[in-house]
């Protein structure tokens, strides 16, 4: 039976890459819209399965799992947004250990500095910005006092999933 990776990469920490470095790599099943390689469902009931040393899944949202709505929206309760990631957080890496409770876990994390002026160029790219556009030191202060700095809490989201995976 082929091993299972479950990565768990933030946005702008090398994830786009490991994708395309796994999907080229022949002895490994990935998909970009799948779980362990496979992209549909269909696939299981093909003759010719591939046999693969390693299958991976991968999705950014695993790790940041909000949607841009999550942002628009008005809210008295910034602590209320910071409940709904974790509790969201929890329940993917509580899932992803019922369905793979052999898997092993990879997240891809980067140092602040680096993530921040990566994270500010992806911002600046955002479409219909122009409206909400900030300056690069209070976009990093974002970071410090708003539901923000829940999404880029990697402590936190690296203590959700060792409690459900354990510690190697």
């Amino acid at each position: 039976m082929a091993r299972h990776l479950l990565h768990v990469g933030f946005p702008k920490c090398g994830s786009t890459y490991l994708k395309a470095w796994c999907h080229a790599h022949p002895q490994i099943g990935f998909s970009y819209s799948g779980l362990q390689g496979i992209s549909h469902v269909n696939e299981l009931g093909s003759p010719k399965q591939i046999k693969y040393d390693l299958r991976v899944t991968s999705c950014e949202a695993m790790a940041t799992p909000y949607s841009e709505q999550d942002f628009d929206e008005e809210r008295d309760n910034e602590q209320e947004f910071c409940n709904t990631l974790l509790g969201r957080r929890q329940a993917i890496a509580e899932n992803c250990a019922s369905l793979f409770p052999e898997a092993e876990v990879l997240i891809l994390t980067r140092a602040w500095p680096a993530l921040a002026r990566s994270s500010y160029s992806q911002y600046l790219r955002m479409p219909n910005i122009g409206q909400k556009l900030i300056g690069y030191d209070d976009y990093c202060r974002l970071f410090e006092f708003t539901s923000f700095s829940a999404v880029w809490d990697v402590s936190e989201l690296i203590n959700i999933w060792k409690s459900v995976f354990g510690s190697n």
